[in-house]
């Protein structure tokens, strides 16, 4: 999972608002416990009596967004597009062991090798495009932009909305062809932009609008 944009670090202890030095005392005048002092619970712990963990004198906490599971699925018309794409490619995986059979004049162990391909090569154009259907999920926020993609490895991105730089949307001629389109969200971060692919044309158009009003609403430079 990549975060962008994130420090979870709080301020050190005894360090605190605005008050004097190591006085604990906020901004808004009200005084914190001390560091070590931990409220009613045991001496340095920060657990207070009904066994919840409280911050600790001097750290604030952090306003990030969270790690959870994205709300939207993309469209189902993405299953046909994966599908199609994997045949494709199985097709072609194919007619190469096929002219690597024919110039050993099929012997058993190209024919063997050959049943074997097609075998694995089925399975996956059945099992990737559904798992992955079942995998892709996005959600756009007012705080950041969610995605979960893949689908033997499963990769999460969280791109804070004050941190995308621009939106854009590019649309492949098999993409087309199923009424589909992917946005992408172009980021400061070194790991790079946030895809969403597989949704509707529509759909896309809209989040793309969503977006563009979403970070012009944002002061700064997204830097």
């Amino acid at each position: 999972m990549t975060t962008e944009g994130i420090d979870a670090r709080g301020p050190r202890a005894g360090t605190a608002g605005s008050g004097p030095s190591g006085s604990g005392v906020s901004p808004g005048g009200a005084v914190a416990p001390r560091a070590g002092t931990g409220g009613s619970g045991p001496s340095g712990s920060g657990v207070s009596p009904g066994g919840t963990v409280s911050p600790r004198a001097g750290t604030a906490e952090p306003m990030v967004p969270a790690l959870r599971t994205p709300a939207n699925r993309v469209s189902r018309q993405a299953i046909s597009y994966w599908t199609a794409r994997a045949v494709l490619g199985a097709v072609l995986v194919l007619l190469v062991e096929l002219g690597f059979a024919w110039a050993a004049k099929f012997s058993v162990a190209w024919r063997t090798a050959l049943v074997a391909t097609a075998l694995v090569l089925a399975a996956h154009a059945v099992i990737m495009p559904r798992w992955r259907y079942r995998v892709h999920r996005w959600e756009v926020t007012d705080q950041a932009l969610y995605t979960r993609s893949g689908w033997f490895s499963v990769h999460w991105r969280i791109a804070p909305i004050s941190r995308i730089q621009t939106i854009d949307s590019h649309r492949s001629f098999g993409e087309r062809l199923f009424g589909l389109a992917n946005v992408t969200a172009t980021t400061a971060s070194a790991a790079g932009p946030v895809r969403i692919h597989g949704l509707d044309r529509e759909l896309a158009d809209r989040l793309l609008d969503q977006l563009a009003v979403a970070t012009g609403q944002l002061p700064g430079d997204a830097t």
